[in-house]
């Protein structure tokens, strides 16, 4: 039983030896460890057959035999994974140096543009485009214009006012209603 676990220790240091992929080495293991037809099994089923008397011999055996087959394969297997880590990083090695790729980072609002289109309109007719403050005071939103004081623009229906009450502004529109800002 020794000789035929030597037998096979020496022909699984051929196969790894041989073995230049993962995957081999794989397929290779499942013929020494494989659950079903594993060489190793073959090992097992002759303890049990065997007298009383030499089964611990060969359990002992069997034992030395998985634990150097285990190493042998790990091994290799650890020799290959740092080979293939190797190769990869070489094929994958980046520039670091180099620029990077410009993404869009989105698009402009459907309304913006309309909005843009319609400014360049009155751009090419010879108007210009004036922004200015959201909340105009009384004296340039009706006094410069020359908007009289009773005109129909002035009145709470047609305008919204802002007042300052106690360090808040209160805000008076349309139909009355009053919120605050």
């Amino acid at each position: 039983m020794e000789s035929n676990a030597k037998t096979l220790i020496s022909e699984a240091k051929r196969g790894v030896g041989r073995a230049e992929t993962l995957q081999a080495l794989d397929e290779l293991w499942r013929v020494y460890f494989g659950s079903k037809g594993g060489r190793i099994r073959e090992f097992t089923e002759a303890i049990k057959n065997a007298p009383v008397a030499q089964k611990a011999d060969l359990g002992r055996t069997l034992t030395e035999m998985r634990r150097a087959l285990a190493e042998l394969f790990a091994q290799k297997r650890e020799g290959l994974e740092q080979r293939d880590m190797k190769e990869k990083l070489a094929q994958e090695r980046i520039d670091v140096t180099r620029p990077g790729t410009k993404y869009a980072r989105g698009s402009l609002h459907p309304l913006t543009r309309a909005r843009r289109a319609i400014s360049d309109i009155f751009l090419r007719l010879g108007f210009s485009v004036i922004e200015g403050p959201e909340v105009e005071t009384e004296r340039y939103n009706f006094d410069a214009l020359n908007i009289p004081a009773e005109h129909p623009a002035r009145d709470m229906w047609d305008t919204f006012w802002l007042k300052n009450e106690r360090g808040m502004l209160k805000v008076e529109g349309r139909k009355g209603k009053t919120r605050h800002a």
